[in-house]
């Protein structure tokens, strides 16, 4: 524990505040310190409530600010997100008592719609992105969905990598929307 403490101690004071110790420490910390840290401090993925709207809405919107400069016609994605909030659609990840990512998850069997995924630049590059596609997969199977759909922006081309990477096909495009589908 007084390696844990340690690390804590040092890491703290050299990271922004809105930067989550988790990704450093297990390189610093072994054993069952490590793991009793990661367990407490590790993102966890849970339903949103209306609760998280505001700190939600604030993820996604940092998630898609560097978008805003190169693509003109991005819609608002956060319209909605209240109603798909208490509709069950929306799922968090929290870690260190903030949220850090979302998703909204449309099901409607036998497909479902990933309407959205948001990562907050503080978070990217540590497979939060991966980790709530295959939670909104999971979702989706267990009520009866074999297949999902969803739409991004033809201009992303970091996030169609992703996709494709993790076995989506494209479908079709329709001016700068491109529609991928993913057989469950």
């Amino acid at each position: 524990m007084a390696k844990l403490k340690t690390a804590i101690a040092v890491l703290r004071p050299k990271m922004p505040d809105a930067v989550p110790l988790w990704p450093a420490v297990p390189a610093l910390v072994c054993g069952a310190a490590c793991q009793l840290l990661c367990l407490m401090i590790e993102p966890k993925i849970r339903p949103a409530t209306t609760d998280d709207l505001r700190a939600l809405t604030e993820c996604i919107r940092a998630a898609y600010a560097p978008y805003h400069t190169t693509i003109l016609d991005l819609p608002d994605v956060t319209d909605g997100l209240a109603d798909d909030i208490e509709a069950g659609n929306v799922w968090v990840m929290d870690s260190s008592d903030s949220i850090v990512a979302g998703l909204v998850l449309s099901i409607a069997p036998p497909a479902a719609k990933l309407a959205n995924i948001a990562v907050s630049p503080n978070a990217a590059g540590q497979g939060l992105g991966r980790q709530l596609i295959a939670h909104a997969q999971t979702q989706a199977r267990a009520r009866g969905c074999t297949k999902m759909d969803l739409t991004t922006h033809s201009e992303m081309h970091a996030n169609r990598r992703l996709y494709e990477k993790l076995g989506w096909k494209f479908l079709s495009a329709n001016g700068t929307s491109v529609h991928m589908t993913k057989d469950l």
